[in-house]
């Protein structure tokens, strides 16, 4: 069953990888001339994201806990 969720998580990645090239070359032609906004508010939603999964990641290491003899 891992392996069918993770390959479902690849492919929906690499189909959104064009997507996310495509807004970035629009936003660089858009704000040519002030380039460091899109950088800004590209990390700003990065930190945001992280920060959202955070709580998911502290329970899933709660409840796997790599690299102990129990795991194993």
């Amino acid at each position: 069953m891992t392996g069918k969720v993770m390959s479902y998580v690849v492919t929906i990645s690499l189909r959104a990888q064009p997507l996310g090239q495509m807004a970035y070359g629009f936003l660089f032609d858009t704000f040519a001339a002030n380039i460091h906004w899109v950088l800004l508010i590209s990390g700003v939603i990065i930190c945001i994201i992280a920060g959202m999964s955070s709580g998911f990641f502290a329970k899933l290491g709660e409840n796997h806990q790599i690299g102990t003899m129990d795991s194993i």
